[in-house]
């Protein structure tokens, strides 16, 4: 059933993609469009399952509820967790609307731009990440924008990812050998990280890289067992849409490429491995659109940004130090207790930089403005860390090489995972929200997790204590039934229930939708959700928006914005006479490296705003755009108003 699942997730993802680029093609991304695109797709497989019908009306529910008696309680408890899980993060999904910083700057941004100009090419802007960014993850979000005519169902792109790396995660487990109560497990690691919990019902992107990374790592242990050609071609397409939504797809990728070829060409030869090879070409070909777009305007097909110097993603130095370093403060964004020892862990990591000879704080390969420290307890899609998941990686990586008779596929798996870890670590300047980034690692660690757990899944409490301590275990037995009775409980149902209860601070206490308090997205209206992230905004865009409402303004344009908040004026206006709202940035034109400007092209032709808004840092008073004087009608704490 997984299999039937990979497969149909990477047919919609690539079919998404195909829309988008051919509709763009011919400047009809429109609602009409897609809606005769999905028609005539689902005509064609109600055709392919009338045709195919007896092959696949086989029951499936039957057998899952007829299997789901035979689970154990603990395996029930997990699962029935799930989907309370599952059904409360799809609840805040409808109700909250996209609020994080990076939707309000270039994730929905991009795609109202998108559905405005009916195209994906490029179009002026002075926040370039609109442009060079990987979009899968807003094709998607286009899609359901363009069917319903809200953002109601942008959270939901996340959301599904979330649900299908958990069944994936599951069928990875089996494909190593874990037992049933290990593939259970591995959902459960999966569904409860707080990192996922909080980004399930947002519109950032690391859950779905994560969940096509895990539907590329499950096609790799397959096409391992099977070497079929259908198989690979799978494994390639799931590359290239991870490739394509975001580029810690690169670093996370790269030790299972290099397993699958080189397994390939040790077993089967050089013909087999050029066809394995062929079929990884397929992520290049998913890639294509992005990879052109970006060379003809930077002259480089993975883009380019205006993050360089300083604000380069990548170390300036490289060497062991610096990756001792980043290992060490990578790991400490995942074991916040938010208790004193924060603080212990704080000025350990320091005293072990003083013992490497490089600085905590070394600008070479720390984010500019920001220092490391043991961040604690954050309820943001940001900053969560995963504590528990975190410590049950270090427990399975030291108790299964020391202790465990060794499976050469979950060896290889979880080297391979050790290894994209030290990458993503010797290759990037350690930021704060990289416990973010990190998010599809967790999501492949479930898998070898629950391989672990299912190995100890009878070892009960007492096992331990009778080898570890012995002294204990004898002089137990006066302490009574009780003793005796908690000497029993399992060490996997113990795992699983603190994994339980630690995720659910992740589900109430959201930083930017919290379903307690006067703050409640069940108390707040939806326009004011927007500026969770930044509370001191929303007067400044809700006045903006009514003043350009009154004025009966429908054309906006976006003066001096670099990384400021654009999202909010394509929700928030609604001129009362229904006139469609353009936005446009009307900057001064952009030349790219190449020589293209962004203004060379018609868009911007016949443009004429009745309203300019810019940053508040704008010092001047009066602005002057295309021959047209405005006024400053609102100086704001975040925005100026012009007209």
């Amino acid at each position: 059933m997984i299999d039937a699942v990979v497969f149909a997730s990477v047919g919609v993802g690539v079919a998404i993609l195909v829309s988008i680029e051919s509709l763009s093609a011919v400047a009809l991304i429109n609602t009409r469009m897609t809606l005769l695109w999905w028609a005539a797709l689902a005509m064609v497989l109600l055709i392919y399952l009338s045709v195919n019908r007896s092959q696949l009306m086989t029951g499936h529910s039957k057998r899952l509820v007829s299997e789901f008696r035979t689970l154990g309680r603990d395996e029930k408890i997990y699962l029935l967790y799930i989907v309370l899980l599952l059904s409360i993060t799809a609840a805040i999904a409808w109700l909250a609307p996209p609020n994080t910083f990076d939707s309000m700057t270039y994730h929905m941004s991009r795609v109202m731009h998108w559905v405005q100009n009916q195209s994906i090419d490029f179009y002026p802007t002075t926040i370039l990440r609109q442009l060079l960014s990987t979009p899968w993850v807003e094709y998607a979000i286009l899609q359901t924008v363009l069917l319903t005519g809200t953002d109601r169902l942008a959270n939901f792109v996340q959301w599904f990812c979330m649900l299908g790396s958990i069944g994936i995660t599951a069928g990875i487990a089996r494909e190593l050998g874990a037992n049933r109560y290990g593939q259970v497990f591995a959902a459960l690691f999966c569904a409860t990280l707080p990192m996922g919990i909080l980004q399930s019902t947002s519109t950032q992107n690391d859950y779905v890289v994560g969940f096509w990374l895990a539907c590329f790592a499950f096609q790799t242990l397959k096409f391992y067992r099977t070497q079929q050609v259908f198989d690979a071609v799978a494994l390639g397409l799931a590359l290239g849409l991870a490739v394509l939504t975001k580029p810690t797809a690169y670093i996370y990728a790269i030790p299972f490429v290099l397993w699958i070829v080189f397994d390939t060409l040790y077993r089967a030869g050089l013909k087999p491995t050029a066809k394995l090879m062929a079929c990884l070409s397929l992520a290049l070909v998913v890639n294509a659109g992005h990879f052109y777009r970006n060379y003809e305007f930077s002259g480089a097909p993975l883009g380019q940004t205006l993050e360089s110097g300083d604000y380069s993603y990548e170390n300036a130095v490289f060497g062991p130090d610096v990756l001792v370093s980043n290992v060490l403060r990578n790991l400490g964004l995942h074991l916040e207790t938010g208790t004193r020892l924060d603080r212990l862990l704080q000025r350990s990591i320091e005293r072990a930089h003083d013992l490497i000879d490089i600085s905590v704080r070394d600008k070479r390969t720390t984010w500019p403005e920001y220092e490391f420290r043991v961040q604690g307890q954050k309820h943001h899609e940001d900053y969560a860390g995963n504590f528990w998941q975190t410590l049950l990686i270090i427990a399975t990586v030291f108790f299964y090489f020391l202790f465990l008779e060794k499976n050469p596929q979950v060896s290889v798996y979880i080297l391979s995972l050790l290894l994209a870890f030290l990458i993503f670590c010797a290759l990037l300047r350690w930021q704060p929200w990289h416990s973010r980034l990190q998010l599809p690692l967790f999501i492949l660690w479930a898998p070898a997790v629950g391989f672990f757990m299912g190995q100890l899944q009878t070892l009960q409490i007492k096992d331990l204590i009778s080898v570890q301590m012995p002294l204990l275990a004898q002089t137990s037995r006066f302490f009574g039934q009780g003793i005796h009775a908690i000497q029993q409980i399992k060490i996997c149902t113990v795992a699983g229930l603190i994994l339980i209860v630690a995720s659910l601070p992740s589900v109430y206490l959201s930083e930017t939708k919290p379903l307690i308090g006067e703050q409640s997205i069940f108390l707040l209206p939806r326009e004011k959700q927007l500026f969770y992230g930044a509370p001191h905004m929303t007067d400044s865009y809700l006045t903006a928006a009514n003043l350009i409402e009154k004025a009966g303004c429908n054309k906006i344009g976006l003066y001096g914005f670099s990384n400021d908040w654009e999202y909010p004026f394509w929700t928030l206006v609604r001129p009362t006479d229904d006139a469609v709202i353009q936005i446009r940035h009307v900057t001064a034109a952009l030349v790219s490296p190449t020589g293209k400007s962004l203004f060379a092209g018609t868009m911007t032709k016949n443009f004429e705003p009745c309203s300019l808004v810019s940053p508040a840092a704008v010092t001047q008073q009066n602005l002057t755009i295309n021959g047209r004087n405005y006024k400053e009608t609102l100086s704001s704490e975040a925005i100026k108003l012009f007209q």
